[in-house]
């Protein structure tokens, strides 16, 4: 679907379930959410702040959300990808939340832009078994607990915010059988 030219609002609801499946964006706000049974899901924004959900992902999906300048949103269900998930978010104060990442095996690129963006994660979160990739990130969401690999929080910088619901919110940083030097001194929490 080729929106491009549409000088207003775009919504799309409850996608085609075929395996590959594109839209770009209009030139206003978009509101899209994908069939989580396409194989092949993308979506290609604008200056707008769009907001992209791709449902619970088939486990050998690819999804991929490109976002152009503005606030804008992106949801998914990890829970049993071993496929990807590809955000590449521009300027503006964007937020990638994972409804469920518990065993999420896939390859995880997010790449944020200008701003103020959080990383937003489920209950329980565990990114330990995921191909993690991280640049632009300002803060991440705890929800209870969240588990990273070391090496993917290691001399990053982030704020850490929990929930207030849960004042024992936990993030938890797990390394390898050999000794590693893990930095940890870039996380603040609030």
């Amino acid at each position: 679907l080729d929106a491009t030219n549409l000088n207003g609002e775009l919504i799309v609801s409850g996608t085609s379930t075929a395996a590959d499946v594109t839209i770009a964006g209009a030139q206003g706000k978009n509101d899209v959410t994908f069939n989580g049974a396409a194989l092949k899901a993308a979506f290609i924004g604008q200056s707008a702040a769009d907001k992209v959900s791709f449902g619970t992902l088939a486990a050998t999906a690819a999804a991929t959300a490109v976002t152009g300048a503005g606030n804008d949103t992106i949801i998914a269900d990890a829970t049993s990808l071993t496929g990807s998930l590809s955000v590449e978010a521009g300027a503006g104060d964007d937020v990638v939340e994972l409804t469920a990442a518990s065993t999420t095996t896939g390859t995880v690129v997010l790449q944020f832009g200008e701003g103020t963006d959080t990383l937003k994660l489920a209950n329980n979160a565990d990114l330990t078994k995921a191909n993690l990739t991280i640049t632009g990130l300002e803060k991440i969401k705890v929800d209870s607990d969240a588990m990273f690999n070391a090496d993917q929080l290691s001399g990053k910088t982030f704020v850490v915010e929990g929930t207030q619901a849960n004042a024992a919110d936990t993030i938890t940083a797990v390394g390898t059988a050999s000794a590693d030097t893990i930095n940890l001194s870039g996380l603040s929490m609030t």
